[in-house]
């Protein structure tokens, strides 16, 4: 007997954004989890033709930082190998977005709303991305890890991985569609 079907929660998640952000598409997911590199397809069929663009996510918790880090809200990635089949990886992160001027200890839970920040590379500056990734004490090794730090959702930083946060707020997936959509319908 075959287990059910399930789905990761981070691909569920991108998967309705995407939805959302691109109306005259359709997201499919795989059914098969022996798929490497592939876990949702953005499809669209124009003039008789199908259009396929293949996406990786890859997700992390958020972690908070303490009050005295630089962000709020930080995203931590173990390295991983690049899959040459996928034209797309999204990095997921779902994080609490409290009341404002409220203190984590101040919030009831049923206040706070669950918010979703997804950034988007291109296969190649995933592969330029995870080159650069370097270890903190020494420049020379690449680190295991990186990681985003963010406060708000509209601007997000390379924290782990570069000796200072470098802005990656390019690569927030609703500054992406007009890329994703070029590739799309090429």
């Amino acid at each position: 007997m075959q287990p059910v079907f399930t789905l990761q929660y981070a691909e569920y998640k991108v998967a309705n954004k995407l939805n959302e952000l691109f109306h005259e598409c359709s997201v499919f997911v795989p059914a098969s989890s022996q798929e490497k590199g592939i876990d949702l397809l953005l499809y669209n069929r124009n003039d008789h033709v199908n259009q396929v663009i293949t996406i990786q996510v890859k997700s992390s918790r958020v972690y908070f930082g303490k009050k005295t880090n630089t962000f709020q809200n930080y995203l931590w990635l173990n390295r991983f190998d690049i899959q040459q089949n996928a034209d797309w990886y999204l990095i997921a992160g779902v994080y609490p977005r409290f009341p404002s001027g409220k203190a984590v200890s101040e919030v009831n839970c049923n206040s706070i709303n669950w918010e979703t920040l997804i950034l988007a590379f291109t296969n190649r500056e995933m592969t330029e991305l995870l080159a650069s990734i370097r270890q903190k004490r020494n420049p020379a090794k690449p680190d295991i890890m990186f990681g985003f730090g963010f406060n708000t959702p509209d601007h997000i930083y390379l924290t782990r991985g570069h000796p200072e946060p470098d802005d990656m707020t390019q690569f927030l997936l609703e500054r992406r569609i007009n890329d994703m959509l070029k590739m799309l319908f090429k």
